[in-house]
């Protein structure tokens, strides 16, 4: 018996009509590695960020068929949230999983229109969408699969918050209001109302734990802070302050097992790197003025800043060393499309800090 030949060709049409039959599986088993989607404001779309950790670019936009006044984009990266541009402002869910064709958009009419704000929780199950025509928060939960809207807060009493947390349930809501050249921490629930947890320098940017911890940046005060069980006693704990390397903090974020706290500092383009359960804390620089601590795929790995014409810088938080890296800018990142995969794998760090 002669051996079966299998001609090149022939594979390529078996694999065109498994393409067809699979609704693009075949696609989705050779897709290289990503790192997440970052919103490009400028453009108003959203772009993926292709390959590792030190070695990764910026890939095309994708084509949603609308453009984005504002975006936020889960820390899962499975889907995304974001008003349209225009006068109505639709609020929109993004699909971002290859499952469910990456760029198809699904307007949330129950959310209504006019949103300046979206703040989503730390898994991004819930979000919290601000208007501020309406003097209104109004809380979606069940995202991405099953979104509805949970709750509506107003704010005609409180005034407009500058930072806002939510649970993965939403049914918590911590808010940061402007009081007296200072901020007013509060906490929402359904069953007890709006409750005050104290007055602070200035909030910049808020987080709560899946245990109902509030982790509060404090830009006067150069602090950061940990309020335990937010609608129970709300014990409140410096956690770093200005001497221990927290300078004009503007971003926080948890590991994900919610054992250490990374801080984002304006005022000193570092990243702090805090412990909970006494291990030992670092600062790493970045030699940037961080923006941001938005989750990206991977153990630890956050977006520090927004695209511009200068790279896009990314955290790494590892259990032995933390790093700062950077994407190529758009401007500069593929003149053809060789030299775009020579750069690929080229690993960039910018700043490393070991921890003792």
């Amino acid at each position: 018996m002669k051996p079966s030949l299998r001609k090149p060709g022939c594979q390529l049409a078996l694999c065109s009509v498994l393409l067809g039959l699979l609704g693009g599986n075949c696609w989705s088993q050779i897709r290289g590695p990503q790192l997440g989607f970052v919103f490009d404001k400028e453009e108003g779309v959203l772009r993926p960020i292709l390959g590792i950790p030190g070695a990764s670019r910026l890939g095309d936009a994708l084509d949603l068929g609308l453009g984005l006044a504002l975006a936020e984009v889960s820390p899962k990266q499975d889907y995304a949230l974001g008003v349209t541009h225009g006068e109505d402002g639709k609020v929109v869910l993004i699909s971002l999983r290859e499952s469910d064709h990456p760029g198809s958009a699904l307007t949330l009419e129950s959310a209504g229109t006019g949103a300046s704000r979206i703040t989503l929780s730390n898994e991004g199950k819930s979000a919290a969408l601000l208007f501020p025509e309406k003097h209104s928060l109004k809380i979606l939960s069940g995202l991405p699969d099953s979104p509805v809207l949970a709750e509506e807060v107003d704010l005609r009493l409180t005034g407009l918050p500058e930072a806002v947390a939510l649970d993965d349930d939403g049914k918590i809501v911590l808010l940061a209001v402007p009081e007296n050249q200072g901020s007013r921490l509060s906490v929402y629930a359904h069953e007890t109302g709006l409750q005050s947890l104290g007055i602070f320098g200035r909030i910049s940017a808020l987080k709560l734990s899946a245990d109902r911890r509030a982790l509060i940046a404090d830009r006067e005060n150069h602090e950061v802070s940990l309020i335990h069980e937010v609608l129970g006693g709300a014990q409140r704990v410096v956690l770093a302050a200005k001497q221990d390397g927290i300078h004009d903090p503007v971003a926080v974020a948890f590991s994900n097992q919610e054992n250490r706290v990374f801080v984002a500092n304006a005022g000193s383009g570092t990243i702090a790197s805090l412990s909970l359960d006494g291990g030992l804390s670092a600062v790493t620089s970045c030699d940037c003025i961080p923006k941001t601590l938005e989750r990206l795929e991977g153990d630890g790995v956050f977006r520090l800043t927004e695209l511009s014409e200068k790279p896009l810088l990314m955290f790494e938080a590892s259990a032995t060393e933390n790093r700062v890296l950077f994407v190529p800018p758009e401007n500069v990142r593929r003149p053809d499309r060789a030299a775009r995969e020579r750069r690929a794998n080229l690993p960039v760090t910018v700043q490393r800090s070991r921890l003792p």
